[in-house]
């Protein structure tokens, strides 16, 4: 898919990211700019939680696992019973074995939709979000 055709898809959805590193977060918020015109950003996963209780019409969550606060599986927990439909993407550098030994008590595979193994390309994760943003009308 060109350029063209992702800004197209993107342009009037909703966004949601979350994460606590601030370069990254600053890094990938300018490149979802570049495409998504409501990007929302939360610091960790109470803020993302708060943000999504105020905009449930949100189209996709991109979030990192371990975060202080609230870390991205309970937000996701969260997140799902306000809109299951929501389509979640988790960004981690932890493998699923961890998390499933770590997180014992969240059934991982459900929270998300897609887990993104970091480091990662900004292009791998354009073609991942592609496959579970629906296109506009």
């Amino acid at each position: 898919m060109d350029i063209k055709e992702l800004k197209k898809l993107f342009i009037s959805k909703k966004i949601l990211y979350v994460e606590d590193d601030e370069y990254l977060c600053e890094v990938n918020k300018e490149a979802l700019e570049l495409f998504c015109d409501d990007v929302f950003i939360g610091k960790d996963g109470e803020e993302g939680l708060e943000i999504f209780k105020e905009n449930t019409d949100i189209d996709l969550v991109l979030t990192d696992v371990t975060m202080e606060k609230m870390h991205g599986l309970e937000m996701a927990k969260q997140i799902r019973k306000l809109n299951p439909n929501v389509k979640i993407i988790a960004r981690t550098s932890h493998s699923m074995a961890y998390l499933r030994e770590n997180f014992s008590e969240y059934d991982v595979k459900g929270l998300f939709d897609h887990t993104l193994q970091k480091p990662f390309d900004f292009v791998d994760l354009l073609e991942i979000i592609d496959k579970y943003i629906e296109p506009n009308n």
